[in-house]
């Protein structure tokens, strides 16, 4: 492991960005993004998913500065092609724009269709919790996750998530999806060698598993059981389908769209209904009223705080070697300062 300045990689970023077109004030959202997502300190869905989008820029698989063009409108919600343009773009932007439309009408709605994996969901919410805005953001996955009982995808696992500000000294935050495990968790337990739940899943053969790259590359199922694939329709119908984007596993839209990624942002005025303070205080309470009846419980949140807590204590990640290693060798071909020295 190497210990990686915040700022250092930061700049990293934001001058890899910059190298793959993309101007000074995206390249910085970006960066911003990534760096959220990893002071998160989960170890996927971070900076080590951090190179496809350098390849998807050098490949001219995505637009370095997309044009958000308006589809439909109506009162607070609104729904954008969004260029196909890096996700963490395109989110940055529809949240950006669903708490101008709170701030006008209580709830702002913004949907967008012809963006890409927007890495997590965590960094917008925060973003939309630090300004005062109750904040949701969903995701249009891919088919990735089957029905109880059955085999074979037929559903978005929906990755998604929500901030809200309290009186505390972080917002309660949650990042998850609709299937047992992301793809991200599934990696990370490979690698490690842990086993998972046979319930979680079925392998490409249609048989529970304990191996987690089998699960990966077969049936995940949903949390909940029929309960959580309902709220994986709802989010479908929610982002896809209120977008005009390609519905589930649809090759291409009736006006020619090929790109299946869609997202939808929704903030909620928090001082809509009360002034702030009053909200963060019975929003906080909602919290230590939950802890007085389970001592030790983890209200959701708490565990990146405290990651982020740590990074900026020290000041520094610390990264794997190998990931460090790519990301010297592609600064050496976008001619960019090396991290390492």
């Amino acid at each position: 492991m190497k210990e990686t300045g915040i700022k250092e990689l930061r700049s990293y970023i934001e001058q890899a960005m910059r190298a793959c077109g993309l101007t000074e004030e995206n390249a910085g959202t970006v960066a911003d993004v990534f760096i959220r997502a990893t002071l998160r300190g989960v170890g996927h869905h971070d900076i080590y998913d951090f190179l496809p989008r350098v390849q998807w820029l050098r490949e001219g698989k995505a637009v370095p500065n997309p044009v958000y063009r308006l589809q439909a409108a109506f009162g607070g919600v609104e729904s954008y092609d969004a260029g196909n343009g890096l996700g963490e773009l395109g989110c940055s932007f529809g949240m950006e724009r669903a708490m101008q439309l709170a701030e006008e009408h209580g709830i702002g709605l913004c949907a967008l269709r012809n963006t890409n994996h927007f890495l997590a969901a965590a960094p917008y919410v925060e973003r939309a919790a630090e300004k005062g805005f109750i904040g949701l953001l969903l995701c249009k996955g891919g088919v990735s996750m089957g029905a109880p009982g059955r085999p074979g995808a037929c559903m978005s696992a929906l990755p998604m998530g929500f901030a809200y500000p309290t009186d505390g000294i972080y917002p309660v935050m949650l990042d998850a999806c609709m299937a047992y495990a992301s793809f991200g968790q599934l990696q990370m337990r490979a690698k490690k060698g842990e086993p998972v739940p046979e319930w979680w899943g079925l392998d490409k053969e249609g048989k529970p598993t304990a191996d987690p790259m089998k699960l990966a590359q077969g049936t995940r199922f949903p949390i909940g059981g029929h309960k959580g694939f309902g709220l994986a329709m709802l989010g479908e119908v929610l982002t896809s389908v209120l977008s005009q984007g390609c519905i589930l596993d649809e090759k291409e839209t009736g006006d020619g769209l090929q790109n299946w990624s869609a997202h939808t942002a929704i903030a909620i005025k928090a001082d809509a209904l009360m002034d702030i303070g009053a909200f963060k205080k019975r929003a906080g309470t909602l919290s230590r009223r939950s802890e007085a009846r389970a001592p030790g419980l983890h209200i959701p949140g708490m565990g990146s705080w405290k990651a982020r807590e740590a990074f900026t204590g020290k000041g520094a990640f610390s990264l794997e070697d190998e990931l460090c290693e790519k990301l010297d060798q592609i600064a050496g071909e976008l001619n960019i300062p090396k991290l390492s020295k």
